[in-house]
């Protein structure tokens, strides 16, 4: 008996196959880089041209530093902001106390990460005035052991961030304001402490970031990884221990989470010194549009030359799909009986078409399609076990969807 396993869900446009691609983090992690699943488009970023980032989203109170490059961030625990005058600046001793980025929320940077009521972190949020004003100082620790302190000294109520930072020994002090205004439809605008410059790096649309990021492996035990993080607006599933041709996102619960997809989909191998991808691992990727991607990693270089490779797939467009008032729900079969689950708005002649990978036409059907949601079926002829191609046309529209035969 033959049997057909639905590869993925196919809601209102086609299954597409979109790639087998690749992006490159460059030799030693060099670069991070925002990839839109939509268009494909990779904008690469220089790791190293920035140190802390700071939101410009409305109501937004997050400052993250850049842990691609080591960058570390310690409370200072000798005084609060008074203590900024160099007379009673004193950084002798140690019991500094390090904070990190959460993995899970971009709105929790490592200066925010511990909020309590009217307390974000860094400073205190003035009910009557709106502003948050700073209460804290902060040392920082950068890639060339170059250190800084910073002060962040108000997020006013029209959204401008007023920061002081300056050499540990109070030189080569600046004062820094950025209106978020000035950058609408953005999420972190970036500071690099050195040369003093606020940068506009994110690409105006992006759903995945590539890139180097700190995590909590054990309690206590923070550990730099390689992976990818999700844009807040993009909900994923990940789907383990069922073989990538059978995974579908059916019935899958979304998480918004920013390290869903993370850092685990592959494991170093000590024998072969080189990294393995995780067997029968799925990510199933939602868009803001509404789009669903299916996500399939296929290989990883390591810090050699920081590829990673994938295979991606569209596998439900529900804005085309509104246009076009058509679904496929469902692909099984019993003995040599095919059956599809099809939904449409109109009664229209259909024509099922099954093709092998290499394009060769292998059987057709033509069938009335009726309105609403329908089984359809289909007598099989006798094929060889394996992928094909179902097709699915009518004279408004057609899709199509990956099936394995066994």
């Amino acid at each position: 008996m033959r049997l057909v396993v639905l590869v993925g869900l196919v809601g209102y446009l086609s299954a597409q196959i979109i790639a087998n691609d690749s992006v490159s983090l460059g030799a030693g992690y060099a670069q991070s880089v925002f990839y839109h699943l939509a268009t494909q488009t990779k904008t690469p970023v220089l790791n190293d041209q920035w140190h802390i980032a700071f939101s410009v989203e409305p109501r937004s109170v997050a400052v993250r530093v850049n842990d691609a490059v080591g960058v570390k961030l310690y409370l200072y625990t000798k005084g609060d902001t008074s203590h900024w005058n160099c007379a009673q600046f004193d950084t002798t001793g140690n019991g500094w106390l390090p904070y990190y980025n959460s993995d899970t929320a971009w709105e929790n940077g490592a200066f925010n990460n511990f909020q309590n009521n009217f307390d974000v972190g860094w400073g205190i949020y003035d009910m009557i005035s709106h502003n948050v004003d700073g209460d804290s100082i902060y040392l920082l620790q950068l890639p060339n052991n170059q250190w800084k302190r910073i002060w962040i000294v108000r997020l006013d109520a029209n959204g401008t961030w007023t920061i002081r930072y300056s050499n540990l020994d109070c030189s080569n002090e600046q004062l820094l304001q950025i209106v978020k205004n000035n950058y609408p439809n953005k999420r972190f605008v970036y500071v690099d402490l050195i040369n003093n410059q606020v940068l506009d790096l994110e690409p105006a649309q992006w759903d995945l970031l590539f890139t180097r990021f700190t995590t909590e492996v054990a309690p206590g035990m923070f550990y730099l990884v390689t992976g990818v993080l999700q844009d807040k607006d993009v909900g994923v599933a990940e789907v383990r221990g069922i073989p990538v041709d059978q995974s579908t996102w059916q019935n899958q619960p979304l998480d918004s989470a920013m390290n869903v997809i993370g850092y685990d989909w592959k494991a170093f191998n000590n024998q072969t010194f080189s990294y393995e991808i995780v067997d029968s691992l799925t990510y199933f990727v939602k868009d803001p549009n509404g789009n669903v991607y299916k996500l399939v990693f296929t290989g990883f270089d390591g810090s050699s030359t920081g590829n990673i490779y994938f295979y991606l797939e569209k596998v439900l467009s529900s804005t085309e799909g509104a246009r076009s008032n058509r679904a496929i729900l469902g692909v099984y079969q019993r003995g040599d009986v095919l059956n599809v689950v099809l939904y449409q708005l109109q009664s229209q002649p259909l024509t099922f078409v099954l093709y092998t990978p290499m394009g060769q036409k292998v059987a057709q059907w033509r069938i009335q399609g009726r309105v609403g949601m329908q089984t359809y079926t289909l007598e099989l002829p006798s094929v060889a076990q394996g992928s094909y191609l179902l097709q699915v046309k009518s004279h408004s529209y057609h899709t199509a969807k990956w099936i394995f035969i066994k």
